[in-house]
């Protein structure tokens, strides 16, 4: 029992963490000083408090829901007719479903109390337990119905498989861990002969989780003492034992106790690694246990290796060392072996070739027939190749044997190497391999282009635009953007993309949704922007969505979210605000949703090139950044706001707006957060511009509205208080001092990134997106013109 309660703490502070107090009652279990529970608590830090003798109810709760589970596990037990044997799996099952469900005042699951998290049901949501449900066994070829095995679902395994996995009680009796679960429907009971294999496997299942089958009876005890044992007569004399020479002369070493308790088969095991990450090495020794910063091994053992949690330190070839769990180990060895346990040697490539006087000559590689036919010969009589196989060894095998294990390597190599005339490799094989490059760039004898250019070129060799009309046809719409050509005064061409599409279909879907409410899609008149400039989700207090309205408040600002990343970031600060609530939101939550596209349907954005745009540079480019921060934007945590763009050239690359995880207590500390955030996203532009070959001509240039933060990260000088803040500052003066960006000052009446971090009035939005090329048709132009929608 101790060890039970130790391994259930055990097990929640792998899962959680370990609590900060923890109260018990006073069994000997919790309270002795040397039970493995108590050890724990100590080794954890975890503060003991025990209940008073005699007085229950100062951990009512703990009694009542034992009682509860109680009864819930007898219920289930008669109304499924569950054996009594499966009670350590019903009431896990049991226990998981109450943390799931809400029984406080403030309708929280205990769950998301203790770690946070909001539940997930998903792996629940599809059997309940003791369900009668079909499951395909892993040494099928297929998923056909002879692959399938009736068994009776008995829980989630968390800790073996992936998701979704299950525990399957199948009619061996022996619990097993299955992915592919399916019910068993009623058309299937309707079968003659399921219903009879049924029959079969409920009454086979009873009988083997019978109770009496468990059962231990001393009727017909035997001992030892029972029987006269006569020991053999070599034994009985010393005398006619052999001596060690008598053995051959080999002395053997006495062997110790304490090694055969410590013995450990996965020590000197070789296993083969091929990942990238061991340099080439494919072998490797596993040499001794991992220990902690004290010298303790890390892991516990298990009968089960999927639960052995043993961590070991494995020698790879080149001397380097790295760390394997005991699971991982003894899926390497396992996949070494074939079915019947023989090791087996996979070929990873053909390093070389030789032959002897044996090999028939290209000259004399025919037989000529009566009527004149050439029949060529095959044989590999003489050809030897050198293999590398995938632990590192090589070795000369004859060529028979690799055309017969790996013919399309065969192919390969001796197109490679120019040996495809020669009799010993002229097969079907090397015939396919030879016309490869032919059946990729041709189809039905009509050549294939790889790339645009080519395409044009071939319309132009054949003098006509059967390809270039395909390839416009196909750009005309990609991920939901429209695809257009565009046409520089100086001839050349480009495409661009454009929303108006997606953002009218995304309109006429929440006009729908909101009609078959009975509702219209109209807006207050007073806002022009997507949101009133005072606007606070935090401080709604209306009621919550129910499940419905739920999923079309996640459906709307999914639809939000496609339409910011294809270029419209008028509305990427609001929706971004609205993504904070997509697990409980309220009524006027939704509402504030149905305005911003209100205002999407007012105002359509035109995208056109800024005048005085400058001539691309071709060879290397220049990357902006304008950073801010709304520092305490939130009412009610005080968190605050980021918003970041970036350009390479004039180019809108990055639109970044997102709320901050820390509680900032001044302005120059969010800025500086935000200033953080904004050099972790330009060195990830960078690496990627440097791995399409794109040369930076000079620093980037970081533009904010703080002055304080401009001064300290420009000079290498600065005293912070604050640990988080000082981290952040040596980020960015680091990246300063290395070239990589330069920090200057704009003011936040032109900062554009101003946009990203509050609510603002439309015409300084508007003003402020102007220089990006969004340029916002108000309602004034749409009646102008005639091309606005109304409400």
């Amino acid at each position: 029992m101790s060890t039970s309660a130790r391994d259930s703490l055990n097990a929640f502070i792998e899962d959680v963490g370990a609590p900060e107090g923890i109260k018990t009652d006073s069994a000997a279990e919790f309270t002795g000083r040397n039970s493995e529970f108590a050890k724990l608590c100590r080794k954890r830090s975890i503060r003991q408090t025990f209940q008073e003798a005699g007085r229950s109810n100062q951990i009512p709760h703990v009694d009542v829901q034992i009682r509860e589970l109680w009864k819930r596990w007898q219920h289930l037990m008669i109304t499924k007719k569950v054996p009594r044997r499966m009670w350590c799996y019903g009431l896990k099952y049991l226990a998981e479903l109450s943390q799931f469900i809400p029984q406080r005042a403030d309708k929280r699951t205990g769950y998301e109390v203790v770690t946070g998290r909001t539940p997930d049901i998903s792996e629940y949501c599809d059997f309940a337990f003791w369900d009668l449900v079909w499951y395909h066994t892993r040494t099928a070829a297929n998923m056909g119905k002879d692959s399938r095995a009736l068994g009776r679902w008995s829980g989630v395994s968390h800790r073996v498989g992936s998701d979704m996995c299950y525990w399957i009680m199948p009619v061996s009796g022996q619990m097993i861990s299955e992915t592919t679960v399916q019910h068993v429907t009623r058309f299937d009971l309707e079968n003659a002969e399921i219903a009879a294999a049924v029959d079969e496997f409920n009454s086979a299942l009873t009988t083997r989780l019978d109770d009496t089958n468990f059962w231990i009876s001393n009727d017909h005890s035997v001992y030892i003492d029972d029987f006269d044992v006569q020991l053999d007569a070599a034994y009985r004399d010393e005398a006619d034992t052999p001596t060690t020479d008598e053995y051959g002369g080999v002395e053997y070493e006495e062997v110790n106790n304490a090694d055969i308790d410590s013995y450990d088969k996965f020590l000197g095991a070789k296993i083969r690694l091929f990942n990238d990450s061991n340099n080439g090495a494919n072998m490797a020794t596993v040499v001794a246990r991992a220990t902690d910063y004290a010298g303790r091994p890390i892991g516990k053992a298990h009968s089960n290796p999927l639960l052995d949690g043993r961590l070991y330190e494995v020698e790879l070839d080149d001397g380097t060392t790295d760390r394997y769990f005991a699971n991982q180990i003894a899926e390497n060895i396992w996949a070494q072996v074939d079915t019947e346990g023989r090791q087996v040697l996979v070929m990873q490539e053909i390093c070389d070739h030789r032959k002897n006087e044996r090999v028939i000559p290209i000259a004399d590689g025919y037989t000529i027939k009566r009527n004149g036919e050439k029949v060529p010969k095959i044989t590999t009589d003489g050809w030897e190749l050198l293999v590398e196989f995938k632990d590192s060894t090589t070795e000369w095998v004859k060529l028979k044997d690799v055309k017969d294990s790996n013919p399309i390597e065969l192919a390969e190599y001796a197109i490679a190497n120019q040996l495809q005339e020669e009799p010993a490799f002229r097969d079907r094989a090397v015939f396919k391999a030879k016309s490869k490059y032919y059946r990729t760039t041709h189809k039905y004898g009509v050549r294939i282009p790889k790339t645009i250019e080519e395409a044009l070129r071939i319309d132009e060799e054949n003098g006509n635009h059967l390809w270039g009309d395909a390839i416009r046809k196909e750009m005309s719409k990609f991920l939901g953007s429209e695809v257009e050509e565009f046409i520089f005064e100086d001839g050349g061409r480009a495409w661009s993309m454009t929303c108006h599409k997606y953002v009218k279909n995304a309109v006429d879907t929440v006009k729908q949704l909101l009609c078959e409410d009975g509702r219209q899609f109209k807006s207050s008149k007073r806002c022009e922007g997507p949101l009133p400039v005072d606007y606070r989700p935090e401080l709604y207090t209306t009621d919550e969505l129910p499940p419905d309205l739920v999923s079309r408040f996640q459906q709307l600002i999914g639809i939000g979210r496609w339409t910011v990343e294809l270029g419209r970031i008028d509305i990427h600060l609001e929706i971004a605000l609205m993504s904070q609530y997509q697990a409980s939101p309220r009524y006027g939550h939704l509402e504030a949703m149905y305005k911003i596209f209100h205002y999407l349907a007012r105002n359509h954005a035109k995208e056109e090139d800024p005048p005085g745009m400058p001539e691309p540079l071709g060879e290397g480019v220049e990357i902006t950044c304008f950073v801010d921060a709304d520092h305490a934007g939130n009412k009610v945590t005080r968190r605050s706001h980021s918003g970041i763009l970036i350009f390479v050239q004039n180019a809108l690359i990055t639109s970044w707006s997102k709320r901050q995880n820390t509680v900032e207590s001044s302005t120059f500390g969010s800025e500086l957060v935000c200033m953080r955030q904004a050099r972790d996203l330009l060195v990830a532009l960078l690496i990627k511009l440097k791995m399409f070959g794109v040369r930076i001509l000079k620093p980037a240039n970081m533009w904010t509205d703080n002055n304080g933060v401009m001064t300290n990260t420009s000079i290498p000088t600065s005293m912070l208080g604050k640990k988080h803040n000082s981290i952040n500052y040596h980020i960015v003066r680091e990246a300063v001092a290395a070239g990589v960006m330069r920090v200057a000052k704009e003011d936040t009446r032109t900062n554009p990134a101003d946009a990203l971090t509050k609510i603002l009035r439309f015409d300084r939005k508007q003003k402020l997106l102007w220089p990006l090329g969004h340029l916002l048709i108000s309602k004034a132009h749409q009646r102008a013109d005639g091309s606005g929608g109304g409400d």
